[in-house]
Order: C-alpha cells, then structure tokens, then sequence
C-alpha cells in the first residue's frame, strides 16, 4: 500500500474517534439540560455490538453483509444528531425515549464501522498500521478547533461517518492482503494482555490530559512520537517494543501517583499511554492477520475487550486512603503488565509460519506414514522437516532466534513485504535484520544465503 493509502486509513479512522468526541460533548450538554441516557447507553450498545460480531456463529452472515452492515451503520451515525436535535422539540417523556433510542442507535453504528476498519488495519503492513495509528488523534484535535461547538459540531456528527466509510472503501480498493499463514492462537490470552494495557491507560489518561491548553496536543504528538519509534527502532518487533515502552510506562505511572499535575508527568504518561496504545494496537492486529479466517471474531472480541477495559480504569477508585491508592495501583498495573506479558505475550508473538518450528522446540517424530507423497498433508510434513533442517544449519552462523525467523522466511521465498507481515515488524528494523544474516553468513544476497545453507 502506498502512504496515501495509510494516510486515508489515519483519517478515515481518526474521524470515528472525532465524531465519538463530538458525540459526547454533545451528550454531556444535553444531560445539563434534563434527562438524558449520556455516555454510559452509547458504551453499552457499542460494547454489546461488538460482543456479538464477535461470536463465530455470526461471521458467515456479517460477512456476506459487510457492505451492507457498514452502511447501516453509517446511517446510524449521521441519524443520530438529527434525532437528538429533535428529541429537544419534544415533551420531556418522548424526548427522553428518543434521546435514549438516537444514542443507542449511535453505539450500535460505531460498533460496525469500527469492526470494518479494525479487519482493514489487519490487511495492512506493520508499517502502515503505525502511520495510521500516529496521524489518527491529530484528527480529532484539528476537528474540534474548526468546528468548535454548534452548527458546526452537528456538521461534523453528520459528515464524518460517510467520508469514513467512503475512505474505508477507497483504502479496501487499494490495499493488498499479506496474507501470512494461519495459526490458532490463544484469544483468552489476547483477551487478558489486551485488558492489563488498557486498564493501565485508562491509569495514565488523567495525568496525560493535563489542565492546561497545550496538553491536548501532548496526545496526538506523542503517538506519532510513537508511530516513529515503531518504525525507525532497530529491535522494533513486537516484543522489543514492549521492552522499549515499559521504561516510560513505568516512570509515568509512579510520577502519576504522586505528581499528577506536573508538565513532566504530563508530557511521560502522554508518552507512556501512546507506546502502550500503539503496542496494543498492533498486537491485536498481528493476531487478527494471521487468523485469517477468524479475523472478524479476533477484531470484534479485541475492540469488545478494549471498551470493557477503558471503562474499568475510569471508575473511581472508592473510599481508599488517598496516598496509598496513589502508590498500591499504579504498582499493581506494573506487576499486571509484567505478569501478563510473560504469561501471554511470549505466546502471541511466536512466528507465525506454523511450519516453521521455534527454536529449542522438539519435532514430532511419530510422524503418520500413509499419506501419499502429493497430498497436502505429506507436502506440509515435508516442509516442517524442511524448515527444521534449515534452522538447525543455521544456528551454526550464530544468529539469533528473530534472525533465524528472518531467515526461513527468505529461504521460503517471502518477498520483504510478506516477511514483515507475518512476523510483524517494520521495513527498517527487517533491514537490520539482513544487514546482520548476511554479515554473520558472508553472503552478500538471497541467491547466496540459499547456496551457503544449501
């Protein structure tokens, strides 16, 4: 995909989250006014929505709809302004039903449109996922300072919805499935490591919003602050990007404690939520591309799991003793997000390539005989065993584990593009990793690679 492709998905997704924003500033005037559903409806309906497109039964039918559901659910975006305006013409009892049914319908049209983007970012390349995700939060910033409140506001509640999904069609047209191979991944795990670093910024949020003017820039810098790591760090797979963040989390998280006011915990946990955004992010989306078939489900259980977990961070903290909650939670999401990550993460990040076995794991050597040489079934026995005796010739080069990943896939035959999908790391930090294969095989290209390991 070109980076006018990743550009069109930063605004395409960056409008959904302006016309959330916009949505609820409108709620919280209209709650001022009277009776009204507020936020808490619109959470509701969006997080039901999401569980369902989530269930397996249901992805035959939501994918024979697709079309079909994300323009329904642009409908119920851009009708729901238009009911809440009317709802303040009416009675108190039939405003109240209409307010409730307009925010309602609200949630439910977010809930589709953002599943159709969330299986768009996951056809995309890591690369491309990190431009849309560093571009994405200027979007709501800029909206906000044109349209201001009003006319303009409801403007925005009405056009962006279309012009998301226009982009959502324009950006499908151009991009290119990688298409990494499948693999069954455990989702409890992607579930539980999802929810740990969603609870921990729904923890840094407050102390990353500040008081002042200027920190409603700090959002939108510091992810594309992240987007930039992401892309130019040379260990910028998923798992040294973890390591890479949970410095500046961790630093953020005890300065929110006892700073919360200060510029410099302002400017950290604004770092610190955007690394672990963006690590969440494409950790999700690593898992939903190589589902492949289940890449709906993976989407929808991962946004439902996200909603969940950024509404369990913004509940109060009840009656406990401020300076201890000031220390024991921030603390807690520390141990969490270690705990989790070891748990979990390690899981989620093996290669992808199910034929491709890792490194220290023993190869199954009661393998059935039967199967003819031409089926499928030899044909993939064939090639683990294949794989398994290129990896064992090239731990004499003394590469490491991400680097013998790196070259398996070459030996396969995995153009650039492919070998970054499915192990889910960026163009820079792939050539880093061949600068390196080369350099430790004295090859010089990919013909020679395939003659040294022959």
């Amino acid at each position: 995909m070109t980076k006018s492709g990743a550009f069109g998905a930063a605004l395409g997704f960056g409008l959904l989250y302006a016309w959330m924003e916009t949505l609820a500033v409108r709620l919280a005037a209209v709650s001022g006014r009277g009776p009204s559903p507020g936020a808490p409806l619109f959470l509701a309906c969006l997080a039901i929505t999401l569980f369902a497109a989530g269930t397996s039964s249901l992805q035959p039918f939501i994918e024979r709809l697709r079309r079909e559901l994300s323009l329904a659910g642009c409908v119920l975006m851009s009708s729901t302004p238009v009911a809440l305006a009317a709802a303040g013409f009416l009675p108190p009892a039939p405003s109240s039903l209409l307010s409730s049914a307009a925010v309602a319908s609200g949630g439910v049209g977010t809930a589709l449109l953002l599943c159709r983007w969330g299986i768009l970012l996951s056809t995309l390349e890591p690369d491309d996922i990190a431009v849309a995700f560093g571009v994405s939060p200027f979007v709501p910033v800029i909206a906000a300072a044109v349209a201001g409140g009003g006319t303009a506001a409801t403007g925005l509640l009405l056009v962006a919805p279309p012009v998301a999904l226009r982009l959502l069609a324009k950006v499908s047209a151009a991009g290119e499935d990688a298409s990494p191979l499948p693999r069954d991944f455990p989702l409890f795990d992607l579930a539980l490591l999802l929810f740990c670093l969603h609870l921990a910024i729904g923890a840094l949020s407050p102390a990353a919003a500040g008081d002042a003017g200027w920190s409603v820039w700090i959002h939108p810098l510091a992810t594309a602050f992240a987007a930039l790591v992401f892309l130019v760090h040379r260990g910028a797979d998923l798992q040294g990007f973890y390591r890479t963040a949970l410095p500046f989390v961790g630093t953020a998280l005890f300065l929110s404690g006892f700073f919360p006011g200060g510029r410099f915990t302002v400017v950290l946990a604004g770092v610190g939520t955007a690394l672990l955004e963006l690590y969440a992010w494409l950790l999700l989306m690593h898992v939903a591309s190589a589902s492949v078939a289940q890449r709906g489900v993976v989407v929808a259980r991962g946004l439902f799991v996200i909603v969940c977990a950024t509404v369990a961070a913004s509940m109060p903290a009840g009656g406990a003793d401020g300076r201890l909650a000031a220390f024991a939670f921030p603390l807690a999401i520390l141990v969490a997000l270690l705990t989790v990550w070891k748990r979990c993460g390690r899981t989620l990040l093996r290669p992808v390539d199910a034929s491709i076995p890792p490194r220290n794991e023993p190869v199954p050597e009661n393998i059935p005989a039967a199967d003819p040489p031409g089926t499928p079934e030899a044909q993939e026995v064939a090639d683990a065993s294949v794989a398994t005796d290129d990896r064992e010739k090239l731990t004499h080069f003394g590469l490491t584990s991400r680097e013998t990943d790196v070259a398996l896939l070459l030996l396969r035959g995995f153009r650039d593009a492919s070998i970054c999908a499915s192990l889910f790391i960026s163009r820079n930090t792939l050539k880093y990793h061949l600068r390196n294969i080369y350099r430790k095989t004295e090859t010089g290209n990919r013909r020679e690679l395939r003659d040294v390991v022959g």
